[in-house]
């Protein structure tokens, strides 16, 4: 049983048409640690993949839209543009096929049956390389507001000196006519 402040699994969706295939990654992937989701169609992953998931396992040749196109749907919306996807495929297994499916997006391209060790070290290294591309991002993001912050802190720095320099010129203005002023009634009278 984990334990009760256990980061929860990461989540994976399988998406697969064979229903014993799609069973079998599945399992694969829970034996190594992660939760997963399940679905047999392209539009059902499209729908699924909007949430919370950290990677997709996917077949290519699917009843309605082709793993291909699924693939190029995912990175064209924002919220899945950058999610991991792995091509599994027992059907297209052609270097053209490979090709065409990291020319569309995919991050890597497996043939079925994927050996589960090397299934799950790549998803592995996957979701590694995005959660430190997320990292270096919100790294990048906080850095860009630092230093707006700072150019804004020097801007009002350079203006308040300004500011100071503009009143130093009046008071000095200001000393030298009272000077003058105190001056003047004291000559009329010394002389």
């Amino acid at each position: 049983m984990p334990a009760a402040d256990a980061a929860p699994a990461l989540e994976v969706l399988v998406v697969d048409d064979n229903p014993a295939t799609r069973y079998a990654t599945a399992r694969v992937m829970r034996a190594a640690g992660f939760s997963t989701q399940e679905v047999a169609t392209g539009q059902e992953a499209l729908d699924q993949a909007r949430g919370s998931m950290a990677a997709v396992i996917l077949d290519v040749h699917l009843p309605d839209i082709d793993g291909f196109e699924v693939c190029r749907l995912l990175r064209q919306a924002s919220d899945t543009a950058r999610l991991p996807v792995v091509h599994l495929s027992g059907a297209y297994v052609q270097n053209d096929d490979k090709v065409r499916g990291l020319d569309l997006g995919a991050d890597a391209y497996m043939i079925h049956p994927a050996e589960p060790a090397l299934l799950v070290a790549t998803v592995r290294t996957l979701v590694r390389a995005r959660t430190a591309e997320d990292g270096m991002r919100r790294s990048e993001a906080r850095l860009r507001e630092i230093y707006d912050q700072r150019e804004d802190m020097l801007a009002r720095e350079q203006a308040a000196r300004v500011a100071a320099e503009r009143l130093s010129r009046s008071k000095d203005e200001l000393i030298a006519v009272l000077s003058h002023e105190l001056r003047t009634p004291l000559n009329a009278i010394l002389t």
